[in-house]
């Protein structure tokens, strides 16, 4: 096979450089003068005043060209941003990213002060089917014969081990702190416990070098063996990870931590050991500066108390071993299994021996000076860590301010004698010379105007690029501020305002709806994201009013993005005293999904209670849309006759509102734009002003020309001014585009529904979900536990009863949810006075789930209030718009159901 080693790439830098070339800009000029007018001007010399003309442009050009080659930190740089915060972000805030891994959670405890080093295994949990009474539990003796065993994942187990004086009853809390906050969706932690100890006794005669000093050699095997035996977790700076070849995303994956950084193979190789070999040991003592041979070493496990020597010796499960000192000792172990309850498990009765000699001449150490130099060690170490932990972060050069954007004419380079200079004409010129010398200004002007632009161009990149610059304008100028005599030329021109002569000189150019949202699409593009299917799909509900919700929802990604990102694998802290309802202390998948597809406000809250009320009295429906459930804005235009008529009514207003834009409504002149008699159309909002005053709107639906039927109109009825009605207006627009919402979502995980393994005494409610039909039949339906989330979500409102929108939800949530979860998706509910409203499954689970996270984050368990949420959830059915079966040969869909492309009937 062959290799191709002839590859193309695109280069950085693509610039010609020709912009700062005085002399070929001036050559090119001329060049250009030649092929237009070379048969009418033939003296192109230096002294022309044509030539000087060109001779000024290209110095203005090169100016601007030498202003584009500044450092990029110097052209995003402001007064205020000298670290340009606005346009990237930092290392240590893009890079890292929530636990995933084991070895990401690893580091995350070992930030931990008392932490030497830490594990985390599943942990072992099984659950019994009977599959012939159709029942689950713990307990396999309580079933009869016809059973499966269903072995629980994303449960599990922190193994710690601490450095001497440091107890669990310290760490405890601080692991399980750091873990709610961290944790992965559908994973939980049951236990932390302490790694047991495994005693070993070495014992061995060491030839030491004669120069040698036994004290320093016996200090460093000591440590030695103990490194081994626990594997330390070394710290480095970030120029050592550098140094040791990372790239600065290697560097940063994972966790933030604040000790300094760790290094993700080393910290996969120091496991839990399962096994001692001497060979190891001969090998690490024959490493240490001093030591000639080992005539002699032996092994023994303080457990067998066989004679001779082990050469291996297998540690059991989660243990350590640890070196027995001279004398011995009596040792107490945790059990794995049985949590923190220590029991005597063996008095060791064996010693380790360490002998010295230097040629045939015993050399004892002294233990006194032997701890001496092992605490100076461990100071120095400490040193080293600490000194460590203050380079973790990334450092980059400040930009320089320079005020990049400032411009001067370049009239006032121009030589004195052509009179339009700062010092002008001799007061002895006359009014005909005067006056031309005005003209060349006027001019002239055109060209300073143009090259002001370019220069305010270059200063807005900034903020242009920014993530939070709205609809702000996307094309800019700025007043030429020093030119003499500026009032003569210009009439109504802003020279103190350079965002008035902006909106006047660039408005007519700036579509800055599209032009936004393409530097948003760049942005997006810097972090491989990208929202075309959305804006698609927006555009088709809303048409142009879809624009400014698009570029809202692409600002509240960015702005965002780093918690959506790094974050979107985990779940809600379920941590003691957690806010818990009205929080956005919701899992990082709901964020990231609501925010991909323009959800507003995503917390956990009751959704039921729609700011849309309907209501019904004998049989006519009328309705509100309100800010806060009290304070209506807008009303139902006349009475419909059913709940799927005022339906339909609420749709078409939100989208008849949404479609207008605000600009549009700002711009109207009452007095010219109003026809007297029939009013003024924007979008489908119809105003009218049949009078003096009685200004009055409402939102009208167009289904064929000129045949308009009322939709809805202002909560507030008549205006006597037009300014009351456009601030009405005003405001209503804003609230259907930005603030209206019947849209959110609940993720439950089901490993969270899993009963407590010692279930109160007396409990008779069994909280296990059901046992279907089916289940026996499909192991994968054994467990409903494992990696399974139910996504609930109303199925009201403009966009949820959509099913285009619920398609792209549906898809989104599949796409953003973590590949080894299973989702099932459920739209339920019905609105306020709907017919079903008494009988809402979406008001009965909201309670249930509100219920059950109170007791969750409390600390409580109720095996009542788990039965009731798992029965909520299984009782969800999802509810559809209602529509009309139809082949594919009709050629109207708009309210169809095509087979195999519903899901009728199901709520997986």
């Amino acid at each position: 096979m062959s290799t191709i080693t002839n590859y193309k790439k695109i280069p950085k830098d693509i610039s010609s450089k020709d912009d700062l070339d005085f002399q070929y800009l001036k050559k090119i000029g001329i060049e250009y003068i030649e092929s237009m007018g070379g048969g009418l001007w033939s003296d192109l010399n230096d002294h022309d005043p044509g030539v000087t003309f060109l001779e000024m442009l290209s110095y203005a050009i090169s100016d601007l060209g030498a202003r584009l080659e500044m450092p990029i930190e110097d052209i995003l740089a402001s007064k205020t941003d000298p670290q340009w915060t606005k346009q990237f972000y930092r290392a240590e805030e893009i890079l890292p990213m929530c636990p995933v891994t084991e070895l990401d959670y690893r580091k995350l405890f070992l930030d931990i002060p008392g932490i030497r080093n830490c594990w985390i295994q599943p942990y072992d949990q099984s659950i019994y089917v009977n599959c012939t009474d159709k029942t689950r539990s713990y307990d396999l003796a309580i079933l009869t014969a016809n059973y499966k065993e269903v072995k629980l994942q994303g449960l599990n187990c922190v193994i710690v081990d601490l450095e001497e004086g440091t107890g669990l009853e310290v760490v405890e809390p601080l692991i399980r702190e750091l873990y709610n906050a961290n944790r992965n969706l559908c994973e939980d932690l049951v236990e932390v416990k302490e790694v047991c100890q495994h005693p070993i006794s070495i014992c061995t005669k060491i030839e030491l070098h004669r120069n040698a000093d036994e004290n320093l050699v016996h200090a460093q095997i000591l440590d030695a063996i103990e490194a081994y035996f626990s594997s330390e977790i070394h710290r480095y700076s970030l120029k050592e990870m550098l140094d040791k070849g990372y790239r600065t995303d290697e560097i940063f994956e994972g966790p933030l931590l604040e000790k300094g950084f760790i290094d993700s193979v080393e910290l996969g190789e120091a496991g839990i050991r399962s096994e001692v070999r001497l060979s190891d040991l001969v090998n690490i003592i024959m490493d240490i500066e001093g030591v000639k041979v080992i005539p002699e070493i032996t092994m023994q496990d303080c457990h067998e108390h066989k004679d001779g020597t082990d050469w291996i010796i297998c540690l059991k499960p989660s243990c350590k071993p640890i070196l027995v000192p001279s004398g011995g000792f009596s040792v107490l172990l945790n059990e794995p299994g049985k949590g923190e309850t220590k029991i005597p498990l063996l008095d060791c009765t064996l010693s380790s021996v360490f002998n010295y000699v230097k040629d045939v001449i015993p050399t004892p150490f002294d233990p006194i000076t032997v701890q001496e130099i092992r605490d100076e060690i461990q100071v120095a170490n400490e040193l080293q860590n600490t000194l460590t932990s203050l380079d973790n972060r990334l450092t980059f050069s400040l930009g320089q301010y320079s005020d990049i954007g400032e411009t001067t004419t370049i009239q006032n380079d121009f030589p004195e004698t052509y009179g339009i200079g700062p010092y002008g004409l001799p007061a002895s010129a006359s009014g005909e010379r005067r006056a031309k010398a005005l003209q060349l200004k006027g001019y002239l002007l055109f060209f300073d105007q143009i090259l002001a632009s370019y220069f305010a161009h270059l200063d807005k990149v900034k903020d242009l690029f920014s993530f939070d610059n709205s609809t702000a304008p996307t094309y800019f100028t700025q007043a030429v501020k020093d030119l003499k005599g500026i009032d003569n030329l210009t009439n109504n021109y802003p020279q103190m305002d350079d965002v008035a002569l902006s909106d006047a000189l660039m408005s007519g150019l700036d579509d800055s709806v599209d032009r936004r949202n393409e530097v948003l699409d760049h942005l997006l593009a810097r972090f491989a994201e990208q929202f075309s299917e959305y804006s698609f799909l927006m555009k088709q509900l809303y048409g142009i009013g879809a624009d400014l919700a698009i570029i809202d929802s692409k600002e509240q990604f960015l702005q965002e993005y780093v918690e959506i990102s790094g974050g979107r694998a985990k779940g809600m802290n379920c941590g003691f005293e957690q806010p818990y309802w009205d929080t956005d202390n919701i899992s990082g998948a709901q964020k990231r999904i609501a925010r991909l597809v323009g959800i507003k406000n995503y917390d956990r809250r009751f959704l039921y209670r729609s700011n849309v009320q309907i209501n019904e009295n004998s049989g006519v429906f009328t309705w509100t849309i309100s800010t806060d459930g009290i304070n209506p804005i807008i009303e139902g235009d006349g009475t419909t006759s059913s709940i799927d008529e005022a339906l339909e009514q609420i749709c078409f207003a939100v989208h008849l509102f949404f479609s207008v834009s605000i600009a549009d409504i700002e711009a109207i002149d009452p007095a010219t734009d109003i026809n007297p008699i029939t009013g003024l159309r924007i979008g489908g909002i119809l105003i009218t002003n049949p009078g003096v005053g009685d200004f009055y709107f409402k939102a009208v639906h167009y289904p064929a020309l000129n045949s308009p039927i009322p939709v809805a109109i202002s909560y507030n009825g008549t205006f006597a001014t037009w300014e009351e009605t456009k601030a009405d207006l005003i405001a209503i627009i804003n609230h259907i585009q930005t603030n209206f919402v019947e849209e959110g979502m609940f993720l439950v995980e089901h490993i969270m529904l899993r009963p407590e393994f010692d279930p109160p005494v007396g409990s008779t409610v069994d909280p296990f979900f059901p046992v279907c039909e089916d289940d026996c039949l499909d192991d994968c339906s054994l467990d409903p536990y494992s990696f399974r989330v139910s996504i609930v979500m109303p199925g009201i409102g403009p966009r949820f009863s959509n099913p285009d929108f619920r398609e792209f939800m549906e898809k989104t949530i599949q796409t953003e949810l973590p590949s080894h979860i299973i989702p099932k998706i459920c739209w339920v509910g019905f609105r306020n006075g709907s017919e079903e409203a008494d009988t809402c499954e979406l008001s009965r689970f909201e309670s249930s789930y509100h219920t059950f996270l109170e007791h969750k984050v409390g600390g409580l368990y109720d095996p009542a209030v788990n039965a009731e949420l798992i029965d909520s959830l299984i009782h969800l059915n999802t509810i559809y718009p209602s529509g009309r079966l139809h082949d594919c040969k009709d050629a109207d869909f708009s309210d169809s159901i095509l087979l195999g492309r519903t899901n009728l009937g199901t709520t997986q």
